[in-house]
């Protein structure tokens, strides 16, 4: 489906529900959907199974969108939401250095406890 379309489709859906039609005319498309919707867009949309079109004059059209409409948009929608929280955030390279130096000084300040307390209990132990 090209975008036009689409706008005009998510346009109906916003406007009105299955089995609630709403009157819209051509130039609210223009203004609220997208600048390039014709009449003919609307009514593609209607033989294609994606609106029910119950009137229209050529400038007003009373509508409703269809079930096959209205899931495409809810698809359109949650893959759009998807896409944008599949998103992974990344490390830089300032950030890896950091996080190692890190985990290199927890290992070497960690052998030296271990040390420092075998000695201990040596010298506990042999005095």
């Amino acid at each position: 489906m090209d975008p036009v379309s689409r706008a005009a489709l998510e346009y109906v859906c916003k406007i009105s529900s299955p089995g609630a039609p709403a009157v819209a005319d051509v130039d609210e498309f223009k203004k609220e959907a997208d600048a390039s919707v014709s009449a003919a867009t609307i009514k593609e949309l209607a033989l294609n199974g994606f609106i029910k079109l119950k009137y229209s004059d050529g400038e007003n059209f009373c509508l409703e969108p269809q079930e096959k409409g209205t899931e495409l948009i809810l698809a359109a929608r949650a893959e759009a939401t998807q896409a944008a929280g599949s998103k992974k955030p990344t490390l830089s390279s300032d950030a890896k250095k950091t996080f190692l130096y890190g985990f290199l000084g927890g290992i070497l300040g960690g052998a030296l406890a271990l040390i420092l307390a075998a000695a201990v209990y040596l010298i506990i132990k042999l005095v």
